[in-house]
């Protein structure tokens, strides 16, 4: 697999959060039935929300990687995963919070003075003891949290630790080093219940981790690795054939070989070009717009819930990317002179004004609370 940039991946994590979205249609209506989403009936033991979520780990362990390795300092490194995240969460937990939610349930004046409506947007903001419900908001439906996407950001930004750290400890500059150690990582995690104990982290998200972890490994191992369609068409014609006991595991290896023949193959990537980065709009706005529309309409489906809060999503996520998430982006990167341009004496002053943008983002820790088990079922 090249080390260039493959402008595929973008189009692919879009495709992977609107496979949440679709989830989250068979898991929110009361008139639909969760167990009858396509992807969970065809395999039986993941969904396809819980498929794109492992998708969407899978491609930022990737890109992360690569974000750190083109990076001249770790401030640098920092700055640009605060700037990726925390602007467009605060806005979306703002906008959700004090427009979207009041307005459409019609929530009386008093509403903007309870302490535990602040508290949401404050917890949500710093991924810290997260909250995921309002009392008397959507307490009617079947589902209560406002937005149950939240869940995954906590160990999300955890694997950004991990990779600032593995990186600062020089362990990401030779790539057999760095896909050891995240091969090592990923076994301690997997086989170390108490570590994703104390983290309060589940199964689900220990599972989003590991992918984060895989394609790490895939980064690291880049100049060894070679991809092509006719592989992934192999795989499948593989995993057919295997018995069903050993079917989930090599699915998600199958998946994978996929997810990167299709991201590097230079055609394809041609054609999935894209030059904005909606995914990260759709996975924030997708969840509470779809609560909106079950409010609205009580005996929805899953088929309406989907073709409806769909385009809507992609309207809040263009407004978000274009503008929150970009032009911070933007911002960041003209916090100093080009890093690479600089003589190796002054890339201290851009570290400086790196960091003091990171430092002005509240930090993330990795506590969520009991219930985020139950938000995973949907």
């Amino acid at each position: 697999m090249a080390a260039r940039e493959h402008n595929g991946f973008d189009a692919l994590r879009l495709f992977a959060a609107s496979m949440v979205v679709f989830r989250h249609a068979y898991g929110l209506p009361a008139g639909a039935d969760p167990n009858a989403e396509p992807v969970l009936r065809m395999l039986g033991f993941i969904s396809a929300g819980g498929l794109g979520v492992a998708t969407l780990f899978f491609l930022s362990g990737l890109l992360i990687s690569q974000s750190w390795a083109h990076s001249t300092t770790p401030i640098e490194f920092a700055a640009h995963r605060v700037a990726r995240i925390w602007p467009g969460l605060v806005w979306c937990l703002v906008l959700t919070t004090y427009f979207i939610v009041p307005i459409g349930t019609g929530a009386a004046t008093s509403f903007y003075m309870r302490s535990d409506v602040h508290h949401y947007i404050a917890s949500n903001a710093l991924l810290y003891n997260m909250q995921f419900e309002i009392v008397g908001v959507f307490d009617e439906q079947r589902f209560s949290a406002i937005n149950g996407s939240l869940w995954t950001l906590p160990p999300e930004v955890t694997m950004y630790g991990v990779v600032l750290v593995l990186g600062l400890c020089g362990l990401l500059r030779n790539g057999w080093i760095a896909a050891f150690c995240a091969v090592l990582i990923g076994l301690v995690l997997w086989r170390v219940p108490a570590i994703a104990s104390a983290l309060h982290f589940g199964w689900e998200l220990v599972r989003g981790m590991l992918f984060f972890l895989a394609g790490m490994t895939v980064y690291a191992l880049r100049r060894h690795i070679r991809v092509a369609l006719w592989h992934a068409v192999v795989a499948w014609c593989v995993f057919l054939a295997i018995p069903a006991a050993a079917k989930e595991a090599a699915f998600y290896l199958v998946w994978a070989i996929t997810i990167l023949a299709i991201g590097v193959h230079t055609d394809i990537a041609r054609l999935l070009q894209l030059r904005d980065d909606y995914s990260y709009g759709v996975y924030l706005y997708g969840f509470p717009l779809q609560q909106m529309l079950v409010h609205w309409i009580p005996t929805s489906g899953a088929a309406l819930n989907f073709l409806v809060a769909m385009p809507v999503c992609f309207v809040f996520a263009a407004l978000s990317w274009h503008g929150i998430e970009r032009p911070m982006l933007r911002w960041v990167r003209r916090l100093g002179p080009d890093v690479r341009e600089c003589p190796v004496g002054q890339r201290w002053v851009y570290s400086a004004r790196a960091l003091c943008f990171a430092i002005a983002v509240p930090g993330a820790a990795v506590r969520s609370e009991e219930h985020t088990s139950e938000l995973q079922s949907h």
